[in-house]
């Protein structure tokens, strides 16, 4: 089975983890359509964000501006019991687990819409620009410009090939350095291409994230449904 490395440090894990939780999937899959989702309604977030922080900032204003009767005022905190801390860290988990179901759900129905309406549409799309591109510049311009793209693609192909294969056993010099701009080392990259062979191998790569601790391993495997 093909795997992934990704980091929980990542920018695309740390925003995963504030929106979904913090349960790792151990696939791709999941994982990869639900950013994908979550990306696109980011400009939801960010309005959700904006009034959260503008609330906040109205409340923490009128706070400094009106004394508070309770501020001379000694509360007495309740004490928890073992068994009271036990059942709330619980009933936070189960919280946590229900809304990972819930972005899983959502999820696979998006990944659904996406490849039957979306994508579609998408290609549809394409395909009126190149028709309209051909009726007017005719067919010999267009083959030479999707010759030129194929061989352009190859070119890029054959870079990444010799820089993997390579570039590791150079070392130093100039072809050594080349492994430090390898697009292959570019994860957005990386995932895109091994999520475009999943769709045709109908195998979903396997994550190792790094910084996985063993209770992290052992949450994720009882609580992912991947």
């Amino acid at each position: 089975m093909q795997q992934v490395t990704l980091n929980k440090k990542s920018w695309h894990y740390k925003y995963y983890s504030s929106v979904v939780g913090d349960y790792a999937p151990r696939s791709l899959c999941p994982y990869f359509w639900t950013m994908v989702l979550i990306i696109l309604m980011s400009p939801l977030f960010g309005l959700a964000w904006f009034a959260i922080q503008t609330i906040t900032f109205t409340s923490n204003f009128f706070d400094k501006i009106v004394q508070k009767k309770s501020d001379n005022v000694v509360v007495n905190q309740k004490r928890y019991t073992d068994e009271e801390w036990d059942k709330y860290f619980e009933e936070q988990e189960q919280k946590a687990i229900a809304k990972k179901e819930r972005w899983d759900k959502i999820t696979n129905k998006f990944q659904i819409f996406f490849k039957w309406v979306l994508l579609p549409l998408i290609v549809s799309f394409i395909l009126y620009l190149v028709f309209g591109f051909v009726k007017k510049n005719g067919v010999l311009l267009t083959l030479a410009i999707i010759a030129t793209l194929i061989v352009f693609i190859c070119v890029v192909w054959l870079f990444i090939w010799l820089v993997e294969k390579y570039a590791q056993k150079v070392g130093n010099g100039l072809f050594g350095a080349l492994k430090y701009v390898n697009p292959l080392r570019w994860k957005a990259l990386q995932i895109i291409g091994e999520m475009i062979k999943a769709w045709y191998t109908k195998a979903c790569p396997l994550i190792t994230w790094q910084g996985d601790t063993e209770n992290d391993l052992e949450i994720s495997k009882n609580f992912s449904n991947d």
